[in-house]
């Protein structure tokens, strides 16, 4: 019961810590993220290389829907870190991370439409497209982590 308690004031509007925890959770997001999707691709390329379509094919589409529920957890955590007054130098790291997952789920997008072109499988081109659509929507975020001048 005291840990339901102590998470719930974490989770309180008045707890001075809650915007370095809101950026800390982003960060291991991201970075969990960016981790996870370099080893999917990975795997990926093993599938490709072997010829295994069918484990090409299922390797992309859980990738991209691992990153597209990455994504949207990050966005409510964002939304989370607005309601703060977080200082600048905390929500230029959480910035940092978003554009870095962004970069990743990019490259490995633009990947995988390459295999997709070279008669891969048809799923391919959706999970391209999926991983495109997770990164994009960090661009609803992004603008509001970069410095002002």
């Amino acid at each position: 019961m005291a840990a339901d308690i102590q998470s719930v004031s974490r989770f309180s509007p008045d707890t001075t810590d809650r915007p370095a925890y809101l950026v800390a959770s982003i960060v291991a997001l991201a970075n969990r993220t960016i981790t996870l999707a370099v080893d999917a691709a990975v795997e990926t390329a093993r599938a490709e290389a072997a010829g295994d379509a069918r484990g090409f094919a299922e390797q992309v589409s859980r990738l991209a829907a691992g990153a597209f529920v990455a994504t949207g957890e990050l966005a409510w955590l964002a939304q989370e870190l607005e309601l703060t007054s977080a200082p600048d130098g905390e929500i230029a790291t959480a910035g940092l991370a978003l554009t870095g997952l962004q970069a990743s789920l990019l490259a490995i997008a633009a990947v995988v439409q390459d295999v997709a072109e070279a008669d891969g499988p048809g799923e391919a081109y959706a999970s391209a497209d999926a991983l495109r659509t997770s990164a994009l929507m960090l661009d609803e975020l992004l603008p509001g982590y970069q410095p002002e001048p």
